[in-house]
């Protein structure tokens, strides 16, 4: 029966949520920026992944936010700057950039930074750095807004991506973006952990107790 009580335990699943194209130019210069929202299902947040692809001209000028509920990572926080350059690194754009906790290198500190350089693909750490991209001192900000910030969080209502270009005269373009979310289903039935293991084999307990308990009134 513990067994059996173990089979039906809800498994993480990983679902992803995809804006399809968007193609609209992130307001130049501005901190009232592009906002664009997806709407997730239930369960409990285990991790979250997201990717982004932006076109434009200058990715030193880039601010990106994931929100939900109360909760904000810090996606992209004016690339390169200041440790390589005052106003950031220039390559133009972002291509399948996956933005992952778990990742080896903090984004902020790709490889690259020609301006003029070709588009950024590959896996990075998000930036994490919560500080205003247009005044904030990014040498010394501490990396407290990551991914992780969700994680335990319901999955469930909107997911928002914001985006601010901080400096003039570049224009970049959200074209896509995709929400990926490692989730425990919510089933109402114990999970795979100590406590649902405990819980199980309590529920065993009991059981064999009354089985015994049964055989012994049979058998006097």
């Amino acid at each position: 029966m513990l067994s059996a009580a173990l089979a039906v335990t809800a498994q993480a699943t990983l679902v992803s949520y995809d804006s399809g194209f968007v193609g609209t130019q992130i307001p130049d210069n501005s901190i009232v920026g592009l906002q664009n929202t997806l709407g997730a299902g239930a369960g409990t947040v285990l991790d979250v992944n997201v990717v982004l692809n932006i076109r434009g001209t200058y990715n030193g000028d880039l601010y990106a936010t994931l929100t939900h509920g109360s909760s904000k990572a810090v996606l992209l926080n004016r690339v390169g700057k200041p440790s390589f350059s005052v106003i950031g690194f220039g390559d133009n754009g972002f291509d399948n950039l996956t933005l992952d906790d778990e990742a080896a290198t903090d984004v902020h500190y790709y490889t690259g930074g020609a301006a003029d350089g070709p588009a950024v693909t590959g896996t990075y750490q998000p930036d994490g750095r919560d500080v205003d991209p247009f005044s904030g001192d990014l040498a010394s900000a501490a990396r407290t807004a990551m991914l992780n910030v969700f994680d335990g969080a319901s999955a469930s209502g909107d997911w928002t991506l914001f985006l601010a270009d901080a400096s003039g005269a570049d224009l970049n373009y959200l074209v896509s973006w995709q929400l990926n979310l490692d989730v425990q289903p919510s089933t109402g039935v114990p999970d795979s952990s100590l406590g649902g293991i405990g819980f199980s084999a309590l529920l065993f307990g009991g059981l064999l107790t009354m089985a015994r308990r049964r055989s012994w009134v049979h058998g006097n």
